[in-house]
């Protein structure tokens, strides 16, 4: 608060302080500019923010929401278990390998590294052969 206490003197401004959201985010930003990098992400948002207002996450620059976004999609993909992460890929691949190849099983076990009897217990496994049919019978 201190920075947003001096810039919003420097330029004769005044808002509602920054969301919760914000603030939790600034605690957990690398900031890898240091605190000059802070000290111009807040000069930007003061300059951005409406007279009066709560800064909020949607006035944070570019790099922020990248960031945010990043660490959001991280963790998304670590809140599932690595078994159900793995079934993921695994269906993804295999019906992949199997577009690619217009259903070939061989071809599609060839693409995947895996042998045919492998590529059958997956398809069986994740129940794969509805979505087989349905893709051949688009082509």
């Amino acid at each position: 608060m201190h920075f947003l206490d001096k810039v919003s003197r420097h330029f004769d401004k005044k808002v509602a302080g920054f969301s919760p959201d914000v603030i939790n985010l600034f605690e957990v930003y690398p900031w890898p500019g240091n605190v000059r990098q802070l000290h111009h992400e807040i000069e930007r948002l003061l300059a951005l923010a409406p007279e009066g207002e709560q800064i909020t996450l949607r006035n944070c620059s570019h790099d922020i929401q990248r960031w945010r976004q990043g660490l959001q999609d991280i963790n998304q993909h670590t809140s599932r278990s690595l078994p159900d992460r793995v079934r993921e890929l695994e269906i993804r691949c295999v019906n992949e390998a199997l577009r690619q190849t217009g259903g070939n099983k061989l071809r599609a076990s060839k693409v995947l590294g895996i042998s045919r009897v492998g590529l059958d217990n997956k398809i069986a496994r994740y129940n794969i052969v509805a979505r087989i049919k349905k893709q051949i019978g688009k082509q």
